[in-house]
């Protein structure tokens, strides 16, 4: 490619500017370092963790559901069994319940929006996890810890930012890190738990 026909570094830094070429070499190399590690890594370290997760109840109706949780941020929605949030049974598109909702659609269960959902253990290797996630044709998987609950779920998305070093984040976006606000709302408790025995 920086053969005769490509752009020598010379002129790649004259024409994109040496302060942006340094930043896309700083991307690359943080890329290949991330590479290398992405053996190491498990689906525990980048998932989103149950506690800061929105589960649809498949007992609602997709009316209600978006009535106690307006605005629907994600775009797919783990659901469980009623009462029972620890097993997740599968998942909803946020855009197939709005759509029916504005087709007048909105008594229809949540269970009658279900998708199958992929499973995998916590310790399971981003490699293996990102293998069954693009060999099913599936944007996200449900984590089960060591005694088959509900640990969280994992995108495809959060692959790729674990890959690539960057948080992607969109314009619906509440927090940048979920692990982060998990962390941060477990405090809280304890603080609160803490002060509640004194």
């Amino acid at each position: 490619l920086y053969g005769q026909a490509g752009l020598g570094f010379s002129a790649a830094s004259h024409f994109m500017g040496l302060p942006s070429l340094l930043g896309v070499m700083r991307l690359w190399r943080e890329g290949i370092r991330n590479l290398l590690q992405f053996g190491e890594v498990t689906a525990r370290d980048i998932m989103t963790p149950r506690t800061v997760l929105l589960t649809a109840d498949e007992s609602m109706t997709a009316a209600a559901f978006r009535e106690a949780n307006d605005p629907l941020r994600f775009s797919r929605i783990p659901c469980h069994e009623a009462g029972q949030a620890d097993h997740v049974t599968g998942y909803v598109l946020k855009d197939e319940l709005l759509e029916a909702l504005v087709d007048g659609d909105g008594e229809r269960l949540v269970e009658s929006f279900r998708r199958p959902v992929i499973t995998i253990q916590e310790d399971v290797a981003l490699p293996e996890l990102f293998d069954r996630l693009i060999g099913k044709r599936e944007h996200i998987a449900v984590v089960l810890d060591g005694f088959g609950g509900l640990a969280g779920v994992v995108t495809v998305e959060d692959v790729i930012e674990t890959l690539l070093g960057l948080e992607i984040v969109d314009e619906t976006d509440a927090s940048r890190d979920m692990q982060a606000l998990a962390r941060k709302l477990w405090e809280r408790r304890a603080k609160g738990l803490a002060a509640d025995q004194d």
